[in-house]
C-alpha cells in the first residue's frame, strides 16, 4: 500500500519524505527524501521538517499514533490513517456501512497483534488520532488489497493458480460473496481525499457492483481446472484456502461492504482483468515462487473423495 501511494504522489507532483527504518527495499524512491527511525522507539528524524500532510499505512497499536501525532501534530495539517474494515464488529450481517458497531477489545492495553486483536487494535489507533485532530482525520478502511507487491499472496493465489492452469481446491460455495481493492485503486483514493483536505471515514472496497467467489474464479481462467469440494472435507484435511468464508455465513459481512460512500467521494474501480493481469505479471517477475503447493494437487484427489 505505502509504495502504492508513494507511487501515486510522485505522479501527481509531490515532494515526498519517506519516514522508515531503512530494512526493507532501502533503494526505492530515491527521489524522495529518507529519514531513518523506528515509529516506536526513535522519531528524531521528524523532530523538524514541515509538512502538509501525513499518510500513515502502518500503524498497528494506539501507541504508535500517540507518538506520531506527538512529534508531527503542530506541523502537519491534515492526517490520513489506513486502517482496515476488520474494526467492524458485526460480520455476519448482509451489509456493512461505515456507521456500524465497532469492535471492542476486553483488554484496550493489549499490543499483541494477532488475529483476534487485529481489528480492535485499529479501532484504538483510529480514536487516538480522533483525539488529536478533532475530526479533521481521514480514515481509509480498505479491504483486501489486491495487486502487484502483496506480500499476503490472498488475491494473488487465484490469479496466478488460473493463469497456470493448476488443478485447484475450492469450496463448492461458489455464490460466496467477494470483494477486494486493487491497490492503484485504493491509493489514487487516498491521495486524491488527501489533496482536498477531505475528513471522515471511509471503506473503501470493490467492485462496483456486488460479485461472488464463482465470478473471481471465472476472470482468472478457471474451467474445469477449478476442484469444488464440500466445507467439511476440506476442513477435515486441515485446508486454509485463501479468500473463502464459513458455509454458515458468519463472515459474509467481510465481503459485503456497502462503499457508497467512498464512490460518492470519488473511489473508482478498475477492470478486474487488470488486476489480475498486472498481479499474474509481477508473480512472474519475482521468479514464480511457489505458492500454497500443500493445497494443491497431491491433496485434490484425497478431498475430493471425502
Amino acid at each position: 500500500v505505502g509504495r502504492a501511494i508513494v507511487e501515486r504522489c510522485l505522479e501527481n507532483g509531490h515532494s515526498v519524505s519517506l519516514f522508515h527504518r531503512g530494512k526493507t527495499n532501502p533503494e526505492l524512491f530515491p527521489e524522495c527524501e529518507h529519514l531513518i527511525g523506528d515509529r516506536r522507539e526513535d522519531l528524531s528524524a521528524l523532530e523538524s521538517g514541515e509538512w502538509d500532510a501525513v499518510i500513515d499505512c502502518c500503524a498497528y497499536i494506539p501507541r504508535e499514533i500517540t507518538l506520531a501525532v506527538a512529534a508531527l501534530k503542530d506541523r502537519v495539517k491534515k492526517y490520513t490513517l489506513i486502517s482496515t474494515i476488520s474494526v467492524f464488529a458485526d460480520l455476519a450481517v448482509d451489509s456493512i456501512d461505515d456507521d456500524d458497531r465497532l469492535e471492542e477489545l476486553d483488554d484496550p492495553t493489549v499490543e499483541e497483534v494477532n488475529r483476534e486483536t487485529y481489528g480492535g487494535l485499529k479501532v484504538l489507533c483510529e480514536r487516538e488520532l480522533a483525539k488529536a485532530y478533532g475530526g479533521e482525520e481521514l480514515v481509509i478502511r480498505p479491504g483486501i488489497v489486491a495487486g502487484p507487491y502483496d506480500p499476503t499472496d490472498r488475491f494473488t493465489y487465484w490469479a496466478v493458480k488460473g493463469a497456470e492452469g493448476t488443478e485447484t481446491l475450492c469450496p463448492n460455495r461458489l455464490d460466496q460473496p467477494m470483494q477486494f481493492i486493487d491497490v492503484r485503486d485504493l491509493a489514487a483514493f487516498t491521495v486524491s481525499l488527501t489533496e482536498q483536505g477531505e475528513s471522515g471515514y471511509y471503506s473503501a472496497v470493490g467492485p462496483q457492483l456486488p460479485i461472488t467467489l464463482g465470478h473471481l474464479t471465472a476472470v482468472c481462467g478457471f474451467g474445469d481446472n477449478l476442484k469444488l469440494a464440500t466445507e467439511k472435507a476440506i476442513q477435515k484435511a486441515e485446508l486454509q484456502i485463501p479468500l473463502t468464508l464459513p458455509g454458515d455465513k458468519s463472515y459474509d459481512g467481510i465481503f459485503s461492504m456497502d462503499t457508497s460512500k467512498a464512490q460518492a467521494k470519488g473511489l473508482t474501480f478498475r477492470p478486474i482483468k487488470e488486476t489480475v493481469e498486472a498481479t499474474v505479471a509481477w508473480w512472474k517477475d519475482q521468479g514464480s515462487r511457489d505458492l500454497s503447493t500443500e493445497i494443491q494437487s497431491n491433496l485434490i484427489k484425497n478431498v475430493l473423495c471425502d
